[in-house]
């Protein structure tokens, strides 16, 4: 009759270098990571954004994107920070943006100097 401790044994030999082999392909797959998957291109950013090319070149230029960075002459763009910024979505509630509009256009629109209204 078989040891049942050796086919457990045995068993036990090969969980114990399969994750030998994930620990060594972890210690390994930061440094095979490239700068282009943790950086994108303005294609990326067009890809990612449903905003027009021209629209996106503004917001740029207007720091309004996060996550740009300027490689020599070229911008490339954090990926992380971009989707982070994404998925956030702070937008402002129709509630606001009529309060703010109605206080904009009371600034805009006060009277300046001349006679009082009685």
């Amino acid at each position: 009759m078989d040891n049942p401790f050796a086919s457990i044994d045995r068993r036990l030999g090969v969980i114990e270098s399969f994750l030998l082999d994930i620990r060594q392909h972890l210690r390994e797959a930061p440094s095979t990571l490239s700068n282009d998957t943790l950086y994108g291109n303005f294609d990326w950013l067009v890809s990612v954004l449903p905003i027009p090319e021209s629209t996106l070149r503004q917001k740029i230029a207007k720091d309004e994107i996060p996550g740009v960075k300027k490689v020599g002459k070229r911008l490339v763009f954090d990926k992380a920070i971009v989707i982070d910024w994404l998925s956030k979505n702070d937008r402002v509630p129709t509630s606001e943006l009529d309060l703010l509009s109605e206080e904009n256009f009371n600034i805009r629109h006060q009277r300046r100097g001349g006679r009082k209204a009685v």
